[in-house]
């Protein structure tokens, strides 16, 4: 946790804090390393992948080959900062976020004609 600088070194620093996270990090990191999609796994929708210019753990290479992964449009977003560069961007995430979310709707931009809420669908 401390190699990825996604914690501060305070929570860390207390026991009691690290104990009660450990089940939640350890199912994640045990769900991370144990899913296999299988070999040519293929999504069809746009994919939008995000990743830190500084991230030695996921780097610019490996986000790249999410494009193999589907058979929609793919972007890569590149942020400046490590493996937790999310922290650090949050409004341009949410921005891209929201604007994926209503190309795949097929909307325009927020407060459009029709922007409600409805299921989202992959492109046809």
């Amino acid at each position: 946790m401390r190699r990825l600088a996604g914690t501060d070194s305070l929570v860390l620093d207390e026991p009691e804090l690290v104990r009660l996270a450990l089940p939640s990090l350890r199912a994640d990191y045990g769900a991370a390393e144990t899913y296999d999609a299988g070999p040519g796994a293929v999504v069809d929708c746009d994919v939008v992948a995000l990743t830190g210019d500084g991230d030695d753990h996921v780097g610019i290479a490996d986000a790249e080959h999410w494009r193999e992964h589907t058979t929609g449009a793919f972007e890569l977003q590149v942020f400046e900062g490590g493996h937790f560069f999310l922290n650090d961007h949050e409004p341009r995430i949410a921005e891209l976020v929201g604007t994926a979310l209503r190309a795949a709707r097929g909307l325009g931009a927020p407060g459009g004609e029709d922007d409600r809420a409805g299921p989202i669908r992959p492109r046809r």
